[in-house]
């Protein structure tokens, strides 16, 4: 496409942009084969194809209809790593958001057209997309005494709040199993049973309540396979190969269980029998502190070593486990109980006593940890504790399984992305262009940041990692030539000299699916950041070095220039990509006769010292979407006042002029005299800039005060000061001081005749 061509799109149409996938149909598909999926959403112009966080899936076409669907013929490997598989749709502008596409083990299956009953094989899933207020029935011919398995999956696939109810009714029509929420499923059915006689069973899917947003793609299993729901224990060290138990299956039975050796994650393991494999996999926790043995005292309680962990059921109702444990004064201990977190039925209350039972602490819900629990402890004198770990409903049973852990608090080292509530955690680097992002760092001090696994032709940029300073901004850039491709990018870090580089965890928590206030209740942990080079933009932007620091208290302009693209007009509007710590960047608009802006910055009394890599985003919206470019980067100087002063008191009244003095001094060496002014004088009053000589410590200025002028106390009166430098002007500011503007005082004849006029 001409720049010209792109240009008219921009201007007359809306860009087509920030692609958006509201659903996939079908949303998974059996491994080994090969899927057509209709992907419909927003903006979904020149499709190119898919990113992917896991390996398995082969992108095999794309087909562009109408940039509200598109195509893609995927081929799934026969060793495709069973489950879901977040994606993220690649067009010439960008990634889409992040979506899941489910891979199974089991025949799939299209739900057909009409109300009917729909004949359907048993060990099969089925792909179904149910209306408002729709009812979607399944017939299955099962002998007598089959063990049966009914498996919805609709909110786990990450598109809506789906909330639907399974039913199963006997062939005389009588219901025999239903389940609306279950624990493996969060909010999705799951219900088992046995049939009594041979004949033809209806599995019913039906929303849960009546609401127009509760419609929606699921996924039903139904076979025989295994189906546990959780494991004991429920977690394992990283690279570990251990013996767990499979429960809500039947008896317990034991598995053998590879862990990644990544640690602090969540492993997704799908049981395997003689009957199969689970449409679904149960979830363990991969790290944390080592699982320790129990050890009795001479009064049988039950000692746990901390920092470590204690695996635990609670099989019975009204039961409830009690750990003992030893600290000496002063030591610092964060608890946490993982059940529901890894599918648990158990609504953990982690309560905190004294040896001999005396109430200390206890949590419920915990931010992060959903309806898990955590509590902080910090020894108030040597001795022994008790932990008590109970059901919140006082429920139990052998699949009410959980893990209890105590660890050291700490603040591991790791990088996350800064998104805004409508962002992506993506960069699209147009080719030719640049554009960054900021990175959350944490326990990374005074080390050099490297990227790893960048597209072929994209060059990387970070600010510094200083102590004090938590957030480093980047840039990516990509030459003309550079190919429009994607890439999932790591990073790492090293000394200054160069030696020591190791790599650094990045962990984006990607909200899928929310409720109310913006709240997720479905994520994927997203350990790579995805970066697009897309079509190349009609514009670049460039800031000019600033000459001159920003100082504490005051402002800065910033010059901006834009480079247009032959005719390309566009209206773009300017924003700083990061601003150090207590410094302000406003945003400016370019209209689309402009070529030049001045980006406003303000330096708070408090404002972080030091040279800072700063940068500036160009965005063009429409339609919803918008496309973005960075300008590199330059070195912004943050200092502290090169004039400081104070402003004194001062009174008066309307109609009498008044000196309004300060004091001040000259803190770096100026080239010429100091020009100073007053900012924020009240109605009616206004003075002359004035200058101060070299040597000077005071200023004097010769305030006019108006018969009407503003009457009261005034305390927002502000001197600012431009100090003349090699590189120019260095404004800076002062105040404090109050100008006083009383009512006029009636003279005394004026005051007696008044008195007798009433």
């Amino acid at each position: 496409m001409s720049p010209y061509l792109l240009s008219a799109l921009l201007c007359l149409a809306g860009p087509p942009y920030s692609p958006e996938v509201s659903a996939l149909d079908p949303a998974g598909g059996q491994r080994g084969t090969q899927v057509e999926i209709e992907v419909t959403g927003r903006r979904l112009f020149e499709p190119e194809g898919v990113s992917c966080l896991r390996e398995g899936i082969e992108v095999v076409a794309v087909r562009s209809d109408k940039p509200e669907h598109c195509h893609l013929t995927l081929r799934l490997r026969p060793d495709c790593p069973l489950g879901a598989h977040p994606l993220r749709l690649r067009t010439a502008y960008g990634l889409s958001n992040l979506v899941l596409f489910h891979v199974g083990e089991l025949p799939e299956v299209t739900r057909a057209e009409g109300d009917a009953p729909q004949a359907i094989p048993l060990d099969c899933t089925v792909n179904g997309t149910l209306p408002e207020g729709g009812c979607h029935r399944y017939a299955v011919a099962l002998p007598a005494g089959v063990r049966v398995h009914c498996e919805v999956e609709a909110l786990r696939l990450g598109f809506a709040p789906l909330d639907l109810r399974l039913a199963v009714a006997d062939p005389d029509g009588l219901q025999i199993a239903a389940c609306d929420d279950s624990a493996l499923g969060q909010k999705d059915p799951l219900a088992t049973f046995t049939a009594p006689a041979a004949g033809t069973y209806l599995v019913e899917v039906r929303s849960a309540f009546a609401h127009p947003g509760n419609r929606g793609v699921y996924r039903l299993h139904v076979g025989t396979f295994p189906r546990p729901t959780v494991t004991l224990p429920l977690a394992g060290a990283p690279g570990a190969t251990s013996v767990v138990e499979l429960r809500g299956d039947g008896a317990p039975s034991p598995t053998v269980v590879s862990l990644p050796d990544l640690p602090d994650s969540i492993f997704a393991h799908f049981p395997r029998s003689e009957r199969g494999v689970a449409p679904t996999p149960v979830f363990l926790r991969v790290g944390g502190p080592p699982e320790r043995a129990l050890e009795l005292d001479d009064q049988r309680r039950r000692f746990v070593r901390f920092p470590g962990s204690v695996s635990g059921v609670l099989d019975a109702p009204e039961q409830v486990e009690r750990y003992f444990f030893h600290a000496e004064k002063g030591a610092e201990l964060n608890f946490r109980v993982l059940a529901r977190t890894l599918r648990s039925p158990l609504d953990p209350v982690l309560i905190l006593r004294q040896a001999d039972g005396r109430y200390l602490a206890s949590n419920d819900d915990q931010s992060g940890l959903g309806m898990d629990c955590q509590l902080r402890f910090k020894a108030s004198a040597s001795g022994d504790y008790q932990l008590e770990v109970r059901d919140l409903l006082r429920r139990g049973s052998p699949e009410h399984v959980f893990r209890l852990e105590g660890e050291v608090p700490r603040d591991p080292s790791g990088l996350r992305l800064v998104v805004g509530r409508r962002d992506e955690a993506v960069v699209n680097v147009p080719s030719g262009g640049r554009m960054g992002g900021v990175l959350v760092s944490s326990g990374l001090v005074d080390l050099e940041l490297l990227a790893q696994k960048l597209p072929p032709g994209v060059q990387a940029s970070f600010g510094p990692l200083r102590k004090g300073l938590n957030q480093v901004p980047f840039l990516l850039s990509a030459g003309d030539d550079t190919a429009r491709q994607d890439a999932l990018v790591g990073f790492a870090v090293r000394d200054r000299d160069g030696k020591d580089e190791r790599t650094v965890p990045f962990v984006q928590r990607v909200p899928l699916v929310t409720v109310r206030n913006n709240q997720p209740i479905s994520y994927v942990a997203q350990r790579a950041l995805p970066v697009a080079v897309t079509k190349p933009l009609p514009f670049a932007i460039e800031v000019l070095a600033p000459s001159v620091p920003v100082v504490r208290g005051a402002p800065l302009g910033l010059k901006v220039r834009v480079h247009r693209d032959g005719k390309s007009k566009v209206r773009l509007r300017l924003r700083a990509l990061w601003s150090p710590p207590g410094v302000s960047a406003g945003d400016v608009v370019v209209e689309a006769d402009r070529d030049e802006a001045t980006l406003p910055l303000s330096a708070s009394p408090s404002a972080m010292l030091g040279e800072f890599p700063f940068a500036v985003v160009a965005t063009v919206y429409a339609r919803g979407g918008r496309l973005e470019v960075a300008s590199d980067f330059v070195t912004l100087s943050v200092q502290q006042p090169w004039l400081t002063g104070s402003l004194d008191d001062a009174r008066t009244e309307p109609g009498a002029g008044v000196e309004l003095r300060a004091s001040c001094k000259l803190e770096q060496p100026a080239t010429g005299k100091v020009r100073a002014r007053l900012l924020g004088l009240p109605r009616g009053v206004t003075a002359d800039a004035v200058e101060l000589d070299s040597g000077a410590t005071s200023l004097v200025f010769a305030l006019r005060v108006a018969p009407d002028a503003a009457t009261g106390r005034h305390r927002g009166v502000v001197v600012e000061a431009a100090v003349p430098s090699a590189g120019g002007d260095v404004l800076c500011r002062f105040g404090g001081g109050e100008l006083r503007i009383d009512e006029p005082v009636a003279a005394p004849a004026e005051a007696g005749l008044e008195r007798s006029r009433r």
